[in-house]
């Protein structure tokens, strides 16, 4: 009976595989224990709309319990009922359970000014931030796309509960630990990853300055500050008393918070790009002055490693680049060194991101791979400064490497495929 079970269950024929289960459940005991079986056999090949129909069962057979019905709604919503999800969620929070789960729709802050594309800052009312990504949770809608655009489906509080195109989640919000009653400022608690912080948070400055933000407002950032963090505030001048940090995997309420957008691939990046330039020009080297070709290292890299860098980085030394290690590197010597180079070499990585202080006339050359190439963040940042932009895209993987890797996977490339572009581009 298994056996034809599992059959029907991957043949998509759900209505049948429903007289399985309604058949089990006549059965007593012996039919529970079938049943498990038999909707055992659906989870292990993902069929969705089987589940549905076997859980829905269940629970009108009266077989059903707090698990079955958190099941049935994590996957109504999965498939886009959101509403019957909705309806599931609050008879589970009916039961008393000890952390209640609630609908939240990913929506805009400000929908209007957002379909006008003009970057703004908004200002919200009681609401709760989350440390680990920065989203903003407001009555039944959680702010994320204006903020780190993160995956909120990661958080282990959200366990990847999404209806399709992440149009709304289904969280268990931790209760926060603190509530800020004086107005204050989201500058954003991504800080761990540099590319983040430089191109998704540090832009967000620009709109202080532009809407004349209070200087002395507080502002959340996330606890665990990196030493890069504090040189860009203190290059830009801003005080550290002001700064409040949050942990990740906690909550704080916020009487009125101030939360500005960010600039990653918007179409104005370009204006946030020019003042954080501006504000730093004194320790950029000259346009006239930038010749030097440039490889950027990941030699030091913990993931998504290129394996063959070494081999990579000696061709490149022949024809004239120089290697340069980003990590640990002071700030204002990333930004001199980026500013100094006509030619940008350089594997998908965080340091890229600097290329923001990189002549207009500066060409870059970023070398990624099938996993991670839909990644177009330092794309973005070079076409906004009209730099020229060329990739190279390798799908050459260890045969011996973990496929559930994703984008963290080890890779490799053709050294001659990088360097027959550089020369087919006339830059070598």
């Amino acid at each position: 009976m298994l056996h034809v079970f599992q059959m029907l269950v991957d043949g998509r024929m759900s209505r049948i595989a429903l007289l399985f289960i309604k058949l089990a459940l006549r059965c007593g005991a012996f039919g529970k224990r079938l049943v498990e079986h038999l909707v055992a056999q659906a989870e292990q090949s993902e069929a969705t709309a089987v589940l549905i129909l076997a859980y829905g069962t269940m629970l009108n057979a009266g077989a059903g319990d707090a698990q079955v019905m958190r099941r049935l709604a994590d996957l109504s919503l999965r498939s886009g009922d959101v509403v019957g999800a909705n309806s599931l969620y609050t008879k589970l929070n009916s039961m008393g359970v000890e952390r209640p789960t609630k609908l939240y729709k990913n929506a805009l802050m400000n929908e209007a000014l957002a379909k006008q594309g003009e970057p703004y800052i908004a200002c919200l009312w009681s609401v709760i931030v989350d440390g680990t990504y920065g989203c903003v949770y407001d009555g039944d809608k959680v702010y994320v796309r204006e903020l780190s655009d993160m995956n909120l489906g990661k958080l282990p509080y959200v366990a990847n509960r999404v209806s399709p195109g992440f149009t709304h989640f289904a969280c268990s919000v931790p209760e926060p630990v603190r509530t800020i009653r004086d107005p204050c400022l989201l500058l954003g608690v991504d800080g761990r990853n540099f590319a983040h912080w430089l191109s998704r948070r540090l832009l967000s400055l620009y709109l202080l300055e532009q809407k004349n933000v209070p200087a002395s407002m507080p502002i959340l950032i996330n606890s665990d500050i990196r030493p890069y963090q504090y040189e860009y505030l203190d290059l830009l001048e801003i005080s550290r008393s002001r700064l409040i940090p949050v942990e990740a995997y906690s909550t704080v309420q916020c009487a009125q918070l101030h939360v500005p957008i960010t600039f990653r691939r918007h179409p104005k990046m370009r204006v946030a790009i020019d003042w954080l330039r501006g504000r730093l020009a004194k320790y950029m080297v000259p346009p006239k002055q930038a010749t030097e070709k440039l490889y950027i290292s990941r030699l030091d890299a913990k993931q998504r490693i290129l394996l063959n860098e070494a081999e990579l980085e000696q061709r490149l030394v022949s024809l004239g680049f120089r290697p340069v290690v980003l990590d640990g590197m002071k700030v204002i010597d990333q930004i001199r060194t980026l500013s100094s180079a006509s030619i940008i070499v350089g594997p998908h990585g965080a340091g890229l991101s600097n290329i923001m202080f990189a002549p207009t006339t500066a060409t870059v050359v970023e070398i990624t791979n099938t996993k991670v190439a839909h990644m177009l963040d330092f794309r973005a940042i070079a076409e906004q400064l009209n730099q020229r932009y060329i990739d190279i895209v390798s799908g050459w993987f260890p045969d011996s490497q973990d496929p559930a890797l994703g984008q963290q996977a080890d890779y490799l490339v053709d050294v001659e495929d990088v360097v027959l572009a550089l020369q087919d581009a006339e830059l070598v």
